[in-house]
This record gives C-alpha cells, structure tokens and sequence, in this order.
C-alpha cells in the first residue's frame, strides 16, 4: 500500500511530492475547477526542473486569475512563470 495513500482515480501517493500533488489538484478540484482529461479541457499540475515547486498550466488566460485565487487562498505561493503566461509556479 502507498505510503499516502491513493488520490483522485486511484493515483498513488508514494511519496511526499506525490501527496503534495495531489494536494494542489484537490484545492484546485474543490475551486469548481476542472482538471485536464482525454475529453476536457483543465488545469494540469506537474513537476519543475528544481524539483522543489510545481508548475500548474491554465487552459487559456482567464483561468490564470481564478487558479491564483484558489491556491493563495489556501496558503500556497503562486507566482506567474516567466516563460508561459498561462502557467503557473507554485509552492508551499
């Protein structure tokens, strides 16, 4: 059994930084936000190159607002990646 149990769909939580994932997508999921499937569009949660934040990418613009609402609201820094106006890096 996973350490940290299962998420959403039966994910695995191995480790820390899966449940810390998994942690973001339910905040982003309670937000009336959708997540990113074969048949939605969505918000996607994935990793960063320093290992340390996450990068959450928004299906256009006007999500942007509303993911930075729902994670600061719940105690995480979110700040717009550089690189991508659609994007962005997240940490607690």
């Amino acid at each position: 059994m996973p350490e940290f149990g299962y998420g959403r769909g039966w994910r695995p939580l191995w480790t820390t930084r899966d449940r810390d994932w998994e942690a973001i997508r339910e905040v982003l999921r309670r937000a009336g936000l959708r997540e990113w499937t074969d048949r939605h569009t969505g918000f996607v949660v994935e990793g960063s190159e320093d290992g340390e934040r996450f990068l959450v990418a928004s299906p256009g613009a006007a999500d942007v607002g509303r993911i930075t609402a729902a994670l600061t609201g719940a105690g995480y820094q979110a700040v717009p990646d550089p690189d991508d106006d659609q994007t962005l890096r997240v940490w607690h």
